[in-house]
């Protein structure tokens, strides 16, 4: 959930276009489960299990084997060298000091 607002703040283009984890069988509907656990608890919000029939309203040509889907509307996608490029931007901005093509020997 904090990448809308760090991309209106660095610009890295952040692209919010939802995800489907899709389950083929009981064992993978298992997975989703606990899948969707671990993502509340780690404060991932508007998880929800979806089944077959709302799953094909969602996604018509999706495999005839997809009996259920983990779906995150907020998921999206970043290009990772623009978002790796807008945090040493920001750190740069904020007094850190870059330096490239350097051995490090330790860290003070």
């Amino acid at each position: 959930q904090m990448f809308p607002q760090l991309d209106k703040e660095l610009h890295f283009g952040f692209e919010k276009c939802g995800s489907l984890v899709v389950a083929r069988s009981k064992e993978d509907e298992d997975i989703l489960s606990d899948l969707m656990k671990r993502g509340e608890k780690n404060g991932v919000k508007n998880l929800r299990i979806v089944k077959q029939a709302e799953l094909r309203e969602m996604e018509p040509m999706i495999n005839k084997d997809a009996i259920s889907a983990l779906y995150s509307p907020d998921a999206g996608n970043i290009t990772p060298y623009e978002y790796a490029i807008a945090l040493a931007e920001n750190a740069v901005d904020n007094g850190v000091e870059l330096r490239l093509r350097r051995v490090v020997k330790g860290i003070a």
